[in-house]
């Protein structure tokens, strides 16, 4: 009589999902590199007191308390 594994078959399937995770982040790191100096550009521009390009299309923020 075979005796079954006490962790379940989900011990074998989250090193499978790490794996694949890792793949994706192997290919979206130019995309992800690209957005962060995006973000890095405006940040130091904000820093320096420029306002360059105003979004028009961004909604106010609505805050409640």
């Amino acid at each position: 009589m075979p005796v079954a594994d006490p962790r379940g078959p989900q011990s074998k399937l989250v090193p499978a999902m790490a794996v694949i995770n890792i793949i994706g982040l192997y290919f979206l790191a130019p995309v992800v590199k690209r957005e962060l100096n995006s973000f890095l550009e405006f940040v130091r521009t904000r820093k320096a007191g420029e306002m360059g390009e105003v979004d028009e299309d961004q909604e106010p923020v609505k805050t409640t308390v």
